[in-house]
């Protein structure tokens, strides 16, 4: 045994169970204690009093952080949301040199994501222009928790990128904005990226991977929940499928690919097929003014896409040349039955 060895970390952090210290290519063993007393997160620093978080945001950290930045204020923009109102953003709000304090050994239930995510109003999902966040469990973790809880909002915005030049922010609602039209949520949401709208409806949530040892089964554990016949991890899966078939469905009319949404992998994803899958869905609503392609045959495919839990229905045909008596009879025909 030799003397004490005090260590200065001065960037970087460690876990107290990382094993040997090597300083100087000398090995001063294993500490004995971790200490960390100006851990603070970033909105520790801004201010001590707490925060109602109003949204929670859900992203993969590789993005820009300006292009993190201009996505959460096109939401805010859009929402006519305050100075004041809060996110909850991960990176932000947690103690990033102790995480492991913060989340120990604690089932998902008890992890400030999920505590977080219970006092917001929704989630503000942010893709990446890989869908990168599809392909983390805890980004799943954090939709499956909004989609199975009654009346959480989710809002979906991305900042797409055409010949290596960025955009500004593409915004899409579940719903209309308050005081906002059809005609008006459609304008807003039809620049939204083609190919995000496919990542999304593969996405299995169960799925993804994890960078924290151990994390994965807690996660997996809570998703597939006491028994596996629950149902519940296949119905926001479903849920979450439905809401981008519902939101890509004025441009793939457009471009001639309801049925048979991924050119590259024709017979792969339906958008009629997505959206009657989904069994939780109440309510639609759904513009397709102005288009020439909507005609008595996209009805009738708009028809076979309605969910027999369907009960509040609101679509305008408004300035649709091709709209004729065929394509009202197409529409009552697909109406569910109950």
């Amino acid at each position: 045994e030799g003397p004490d060895v005090e260590v200065d970390i001065l960037r970087g952090s460690f876990r107290a169970q990382a094993g040997v210290v090597t300083v100087d290519k000398v090995d001063c063993g294993n500490p004995d204690d971790v200490d960390v007393p100006i851990s603070l997160s970033y909105k520790e620093l801004l201010g001590s009093g707490p925060c109602q978080p109003q949204w929670y945001c859900t992203h993969w950290w590789g993005e820009p952080v300006l292009g993190f930045i201009s996505c959460v204020t096109e939401q805010a923009k859009h929402r006519g949301l305050g100075e004041k109102t809060g996110y909850w953003i991960c990176g932000y709000a947690l103690r990033q040199h102790s995480t492991d304090d913060e989340m120990g050994l604690c089932e998902v239930v008890e992890s400030p994501f999920y505590r977080a995510m219970n006092l917001a109003t929704g989630i503000l999902l942010v893709i990446d222009q890989k869908a990168t966040v599809f392909t983390r469990i805890w980004c799943d973790f954090e939709l499956f928790v909004n989609l199975t809880r009654n009346n959480a909002l989710l809002d979906i915005v991305t900042v797409p990128t055409k010949k290596n030049a960025r955009q500004r922010a593409r915004l899409l609602t579940g719903s209309r904005l308050p005081y906002e039209s059809l005609s008006a949520q459609r304008k807003r949401e039809r620049h939204f990226p083609l190919e995000l709208f496919m990542a999304a409806m593969r996405v299995e949530l169960q799925n993804g991977e994890v960078s924290r040892e151990g994390d994965k089964e807690k996660i997996l554990k809570f998703l597939w929940g006491d028994s596996r016949g629950n149902g519940q991890l296949e119905k926001a899966n479903r849920r979450l499928r439905s809401l981008f078939a519902k939101a890509a469905w004025p441009e793939a009319l457009r471009c001639g690919i309801v049925e048979d949404f991924d050119r590259c992998n024709p017979g792969t994803i339906s958008l009629p097929v997505a959206l009657r899958a989904d069994e939780q869905r109440t309510q639609l609503s759904l513009t397709l003014a102005g288009m020439e392609n909507a005609n008595a045959a996209a009805v009738r495919c708009l028809a076979a896409g309605f969910p027999h839990s369907l009960e509040q229905l609101q679509l305008s045909f408004e300035c649709c040349p091709n709209i004729n008596d065929q394509a009202v009879i197409e529409l009552a025909d697909g109406l569910p039955q109950n």
